[in-house]
């Protein structure tokens, strides 16, 4: 019922604003940002980091390329995620400071050589927002 009243409120506001597509794209990016940690909060805390985890895990393999995809050790659900800050991202790829900044790291058959495949997602918007520099 919840995300119905959402949806609803954010249709509303639409229609009275009448604002651009840049607007709207906007508005749904901060509303499934919102039912994402409604859905989350909602969650026992394990479940709910278990949710968080994996979200940002397929958010960080959907990034990779296939050449890197067939490199990495294991499963890419079995990457580690750690909370991370913005200062701590080497190649940041968004202008948009995030406080909300996880990092991804996957093993893989090459980390002697290059180091494992790092990424830092900002769990706000779910993107990839920066990457380590592979040797």
């Amino acid at each position: 019922m919840k995300t119905i009243m959402i949806f609803a409120g954010l249709i509303f506001y639409l229609l009275i604003t009448g604002c651009s597509l840049n607007d709207i794209e906007s508005s749904i990016t901060v509303a499934n940002s919102f039912l994402i940690q409604e859905r989350i909060l909602e969650k026992p805390a394990s479940s709910a980091e278990s949710d968080i985890n994996h979200l940002i895990k397929q958010t960080a393999w959907d990034y990779i390329s296939e050449e890197s995809k067939e490199t990495i050790v294991g499963e890419w659900n079995e990457a580690s995620v750690e909370k991370a800050s913005y200062e701590q991202i080497p190649i940041i790829k968004s202008d948009k400071r995030s406080e909300h900044v996880y990092k991804v790291t996957f093993k893989t058959t090459h980390d002697a050589l290059l180091g494992p495949i790092c990424l830092y997602i900002d769990s706000d918007t779910n993107k990839v927002i920066g990457l380590n520099a592979r040797k």
